[in-house]
């Protein structure tokens, strides 16, 4: 090594090695094992967007990591960047969800939450919106209250901040305001169409009057107002499956966190709490 290589190299590894550790806040999405003891998180940050991190020795009875990483905590982490994975080494919780795992169903839509943000949100980009908003949602998600249709408000929220809003109000063919009639999801269009513009769309859902309703009230409205909606479970399953339909058409994959969530309604009631 010449001596202006070996000076080069020692101005620039301790630089790039604090450039390896950095600071943040995550919210815990999902998680599995590798190998005998580490497991790996997936994280949705504040600043750094979604990532993949391991926690090494997490599954050991004496690891102090393990704890504070459960389903859906808000935390406060120091990580260090890795090559396929960064590596996750003090954590502190901010907020910790433990009465989520209490009950079924909200534990279940906070799943569901966390699977429709890791399709929608790309590793490593930046999106403080979907932080604030996922933040929010699983704070109203840990209170009484029905979890239902704050899926349905977190859905149209998040294809919102992510480009995908779905207009409700304008048809997404010729541009006129919608009318109160039966109107048409349009899966290749991307949003509602008027019955003149339904030969666009030949693999369109149509959504009944109430149907409509429905969505543009939770779209105008905040999770609190939304709490004295009251829908029935017909109407409710109509709207899930709509909204699914159009999640699916850009995510190009299904959901099992809802196929999860119909099997709980079969053997509990439709909102439970």
């Amino acid at each position: 090594m010449t001596d202006a290589a070996a000076s080069t190299s020692e101005i620039t590894s301790p630089a790039t090695s604090r450039d390896r550790i950095y600071r943040t806040e995550a919210i815990v999405l999902s998680r599995f094992d590798m190998g005998e003891t580490d497991r790996v998180f997936t994280l949705l940050t504040r600043d750094r967007g979604k990532i993949r991190a391991v926690a090494k020795g997490a599954r050991k009875p004496t690891s102090k990591l393990a704890p504070a990483l459960d389903y859906f905590n808000r935390c406060r982490m120091i990580l260090s960047r890795g090559r396929d994975l960064d590596v996750i080494t003090s954590v502190e919780v901010l907020d910790r969800r433990e009465t989520l795992g209490e009950r079924v169903n909200a534990f279940s839509h906070a799943c569901h939450l966390a699977e429709v943000t890791g399709r929608f949100v790309p590793e490593r980009q930046d999106v403080p919106e979907v932080y604030q908003l996922l933040s929010a949602a699983l704070q109203e998600l840990d209170r009484p209250g029905e979890p239902w249709i704050l899926a349905r408000w977190y859905e149209l929220a998040l294809l919102a901040v992510t480009g995908y809003r779905l207009d409700l109000y304008r048809c997404a063919g010729c541009g006129n305001e919608l009318v109160a009639e039966p109107n048409m999801l349009g899966i290749q269009s991307g949003g509602v169409l008027c019955p003149n513009c339904w030969p666009l769309d030949p693999n369109g859902r149509v959504m009944s009057i109430n149907v409509q309703k429905i969505l543009r009230s939770i779209d105008r409205n905040g999770m609190g107002e939304l709490s004295r909606v009251s829908i029935d479970p017909a109407l409710a399953g109509e709207i899930e499956a709509t909204l699914a339909l159009y999640m699916r058409s850009i995510a190009e994959r299904d959901f099992s966190s809802l196929k999860i969530l119909r099997e709980i309604r079969e053997t509990a009631p439709y909102f439970d709490v």
